[in-house]
């Protein structure tokens, strides 16, 4: 499973994602995320697209996205997905029971990896 996260940045369907590395630092040092977490943002006409990619090797792979003024777009969600995480892995959108649901954020959206034993396809 190949580490697909720029160490720069990239430009996807006509967005342009720069990695911040001072907003990794300072997330790092106030203990907020994992240690393996990379941030890009992209500015937008409309505002400003956030992204954290992170890895953790118990639970798998985690996207965070968000937009200060709307909802991430089906497309900005799934052209981050195909380009900052390995193809060999599912992601979800998950909705845990209510007493879990924590949102801290009104427009991020959570894409966690799907545990893939070979009993489960989406195409089963």
């Amino acid at each position: 499973m190949r580490d697909r996260r720029p160490e720069v940045g990239v430009t996807l369907g006509g967005v342009t994602w720069q990695r911040s590395r001072a907003s990794e630092m300072a997330i790092a040092a106030a203990n907020l995320v994992e240690v393996d977490t990379r941030i890009y943002m992209a500015e937008r006409p409309d505002g400003l697209l956030k992204l954290m990619v992170s890895h953790d090797p118990g639970l798998g792979w985690h996207i965070s996205i968000s937009h200060t003024e709307r909802y991430p777009t089906w497309d900005e969600i799934k052209d981050v997905r195909y380009a900052f995480l390995p193809d060999d892995i599912t992601m979800g959108i998950l909705l845990p029971p209510p007493s879990e649901y924590v949102n801290i954020h009104p427009n991020c959206f959570h894409l966690h990896q799907v545990p893939n034993d070979g009993e489960w396809s989406p195409h089963a």
